[in-house]
């Protein structure tokens, strides 16, 4: 109780404290329930907004619609930054079924609202996987792809949102690591992550992806990647049959063989 009647508490460690009074007795759910109320009132941030929301639903119907509709008016904030009002959207589909169309209409408006750059698009866009919408969840992520002002950070985590939609975006996924791997702009932290990411998306990536991914950590050759469209040693990748280059193309077996 001594936290809860703390004035510089922090929001963090005042929904933590209530939620833990909660278990102990019912009769201090309503001072819980303040708690909850007064973090969902603060509008920061930089608060568990979500985590208070969802605490104060749980303890009856009457605070679960009004968690709802703090969550609802969250979400279509547009004051708000992308990942706040996502996190608060997908807040509100967890409190039950009646609540995920509305939370799903929420995110859509947020794409079509204004103009997000392709940071927001894919916080965006795993909101809507969140949801269940992979298609949408797809369509938002080439847009961000396709951005002239798209990074390689902002590619590099749209192929991993990419990768988690499941097996049918492996493709368009890979691909995406594969451009960060040769992009010259790419850091070293994310040319190593797309070489990971391209170990676990399994053959063809894998073999030579692992290859790349241990010499370049040991800083003992460049690596090149060409998508396997274009794979094959001297027939599809170009390279002569009797190259002795040292620079193999992850996804060309002839090129580098990790038994040779």
């Amino acid at each position: 109780m001594a936290l809860l009647d703390d004035p510089v508490t922090p929001d963090g460690d005042l929904v933590e404290a209530a939620n833990g009074l909660v278990e102990i007795g019912v009769e201090f759910h309503d001072r819980c329930a303040d708690v909850f109320r007064a973090v969902l009132a603060g509008g920061s941030e930089l608060s568990p907004f979500r985590d208070a929301a969802l605490a104060l639903a749980a303890l009856g119907a009457d605070q679960l619609a009004e968690a709802a509709d703090a969550l609802a008016k969250a979400a279509g904030d547009c004051r708000f930054s992308a990942m706040h009002r996502t996190k608060a959207a997908t807040g509100l589909a967890k409190l039950g079924p009646q609540y995920r169309k509305v939370a799903a209409d929420l995110v859509r408006a947020m794409a079509a609202e204004f103009s997000p750059g392709p940071h927001a698009l894919r916080i965006i866009a795993e909101a809507l996987a969140d949801l269940g919408l992979r298609v949408q969840a797809a369509d938002l992520l080439r847009k961000a792809l396709s951005d002239p002002s798209s990074t390689t950070n902002n590619r590099y985590w749209a192929a991993q949102t990419f990768a988690e939609l499941g097996s049918e975006y492996r493709a368009e996924a890979a691909g995406v690591y594969l451009g960060l791997v040769e992009d010259p702009r790419s850091e070293s932290f994310e040319r190593a992550g797309a070489l990971g990411r391209l170990a676990e998306l399994g053959e063809p990536y894998r073999d030579s992806a692992v290859v790349a991914l241990r010499r370049m950590l040991t800083g003992q050759v460049e690596h090149r990647v060409i998508p396997p469209s274009r794979r094959g040693h001297g027939r599809s990748c170009g390279t002569p049959a009797r190259s002795t280059r040292r620079t193999p193309h992850i996804g060309c077996p002839d090129c580098w063989n990790p038994k040779r």
